[in-house]
């Protein structure tokens, strides 16, 4: 069930660094948002700093599951708590990484409806989990909703950009637009594992471009 075995057997490890990275970005991002909260009230700016902080356990949820898979540690795991096969704890961690990533991606949609309703985050948290727990192909049905908000966020940001003509908005438009490529790609990952390295390495991408975006910010 986790996703590291949709990966070609040279890359593991690989993807943990890249999910270490994911998480610090993210982070950050959080962080950064929610002190603009603070200095001017923006409810908004508040929910896009929940919705990096709950992909930042995400990252964190994904690169910990994938380090127990690499090194054997979930084979010890399980003699603890007396689960009957590895792939059991691989099971969680995936279902536990797609339910925050899933809900962080949501809460970042919201932002980009600009809605103040409560009830319609909460409905798209509910209605996201379960389409994803109740799909006879959870990882696809993950990748696919994933794939359609990234589309929809990507599009805000675009029309923001072509509105106002921002350099700060054109990179956050090109960060999302690269999230939902490399999220579409892992809808093809699933036969070619080369499609799965190709999605990190645009996530990757994707991150960098978020990363100049807060570096500009800052100036």
């Amino acid at each position: 069930m986790s996703t590291i075995f949709m990966a070609p057997g040279w890359f593991y490890g690989y993807d943990i660094f890249f999910e270490v990275f994911f998480l610090i970005i993210s982070l950050i991002i959080a962080l950064l948002a929610f002190k603009v909260y603070k200095n001017t009230g923006q409810k908004l700016a508040r929910y896009f700093g929940y919705g990096f902080l709950l992909l930042t356990i995400a990252f964190l949820i994904q690169a910990v599951s994938n380090l127990f898979v690499v090194t054997k540690i979930n084979a010890q795991l399980c003699a603890v708590v007396q689960l009957s096969s590895v792939a059991t704890i691989d099971a969680i961690g995936t279902y536990l990484y797609m339910s925050f990533m899933i809900m962080g991606i949501v809460t970042i949609l919201f932002v980009s409806l600009k809605s103040n309703t409560m009830r319609t985050l909460w409905l798209l948290y509910t209605a996201s989990l379960i389409a994803i727990f109740l799909s006879k192909n959870p990882i696809y049905a993950f990748y696919l909703l994933a794939s359609i908000y990234l589309a929809f966020i990507t599009g805000h940001f675009i029309a923001h950009y072509l509105k106002n003509k921002d350099m700060k908005t054109l990179l956050v438009a090109l960060a999302f637009l690269f999230l939902w490529f490399g999220t579409f790609h892992f809808l093809i990952s699933v036969n070619h594992e080369v499609f799965y390295v190709i999605g990190y390495i645009l996530q990757f991408i994707a991150f960098i471009l978020i990363l100049s975006n807060w570096i500009l910010l800052r100036k």
